[in-house]
């Protein structure tokens, strides 16, 4: 299969340049209240057109190091490469590996309480990076 010797033989440079040409949205939400972030891979039904979307707790990251922040971004940036990729993600070894080659730990989880948070930011920030776009 094509994306297993892709994750066999790849290296870092083989995944920023993936990354590079990787579209997708993020989506910065203050109301998440059961994870820190989201990686999602959708299908168009009419044009079976791939979107890739990031969502991340804002509440979670205004109160985190710049470190562990760096942890959860490159975490959910892993999912959508391994979704890119395979066609599917989760927290196996496939995918620690993509995490590792990015800097990241390879873990599978924060360690961080959410539902203590309380909305102290009440805005939601969508980047697209297909259309270069703000909302």
């Amino acid at each position: 299969m094509q994306s297993e010797a892709f994750l066999k033989n790849s290296t870092n440079e083989q995944h920023k340049q993936l990354l590079k040409t990787l579209k997708y949205a993020v989506h910065l939400n203050s109301r998440m209240r059961t994870m820190g972030a989201k990686a999602i891979l959708a299908r168009n039904r009419i044009t079976n057109q791939r979107n890739y979307k990031m969502i991340l707790n804002l509440n979670l990251l205004s109160r985190i190091t710049p470190a562990e922040q760096f942890q959860i971004v490159s975490h959910e940036l892993a999912h959508l490469l391994d979704y890119a990729i395979r066609n599917d993600s989760n927290h196996d070894e496939k995918w620690k590996k993509l995490h590792r080659a990015m800097g990241g730990n390879g873990q599978r989880c924060h360690r961080h309480k959410i539902a203590d948070m309380k909305n102290k930011v009440n805005r939601i920030l969508v980047i697209d990076t297909k259309d270069k776009k703000e909302f």
